[in-house]
Parts: structure tokens; sequence; C-alpha cells
């Protein structure tokens, strides 16, 4: 990947988390959500390809995103806005 590549993909990145945090609380909280779901991402191989499967639509992303126990409403809101605006296998395991 290109240095502009990477630094287009990070700004979309940074404008997701900033976007998940507007209507749902501080960007501190977002990030807290976030940090509580990346074990569970990290951890679990079968939804990590799921996520990352090109193939694989972002509506029915979003439908297994919901059914991710524990997961707090910023990390699912993050989670759903990240869908939307990058690839999922831009998302960092």
């Amino acid at each position: 990947m290109s240095g502009r590549s990477s630094g287009r993909k990070i700004d979309k990145f940074a404008r997701a988390l900033i976007g998940a945090s507007g209507g749902e609380g501080s960007l501190r909280g977002v990030i807290t959500a976030l940090e509580s779901f990346l074990p569970t991402y990290r951890g679990n191989t079968e939804l990590r390809r799921f996520f990352e499967n090109p193939l694989v639509p972002v509506v029915a992303k979003k439908q297994v995103a919901d059914k991710i126990p524990d997961l707090p409403p910023l990390a699912l809101t993050f989670l759903k806005v990240i869908l939307d605006a990058l690839h999922a296998e831009d998302i960092p395991a």
C-alpha cells in the first residue's frame, strides 16, 4: 500500500471514529467502547474472517454485529460506521 493510499484510509478511519462519537457521547467513550470490542475481534478467527470477507454484504455484517454479546452501544455504532466507511479488511486486527 502506498503512503498516499494509507493516508486516505487513515483519514477515513479518523472521520468514522469522530462520526461515531458525534451523537453518542465523547470521542473518549468511543475509544473505550472500541477497546472493549477488540479482544473479541482478535480472539475470534471466524468472526474476523467474516468481517474481512469482501464477498459478504455490509448488511449481513451489520446483522452479525447486532448479535455480538456484550458489545457496548458505542462500539456497535462505531463498527457499523466503519463497515459503511471502510472495507472491513481495513479494520486493524
